[in-house]
């Protein structure tokens, strides 16, 4: 339970400090101007890679419950 605490607390404090500073507006004038890095591609497989991760884990723990 006190794990679902800190990620919710974490997830908040990131939401709030993004929003303040803008920081996805920010990467993405930063990805615009150096398109060579492929910053937005990265950004889209790590969003892909989160989902998938958080399902193998969701697999793995049905698989340990029984």
């Amino acid at each position: 339970m006190i794990d679902l605490v800190v990620i919710t607390a974490v997830s908040i404090v990131a939401f709030l400090i993004s929003g303040y500073f803008d920081l996805l507006e920010e990467l993405m004038h930063f990805a615009d101007d150096h398109e060579e890095y492929e910053l937005d591609e990265i950004l889209t497989v790590s969003l892909i890679l989160s989902i998938a991760v958080a399902v193998f884990a969701v697999r793995r723990i049905q698989e340990f419950k029984h």
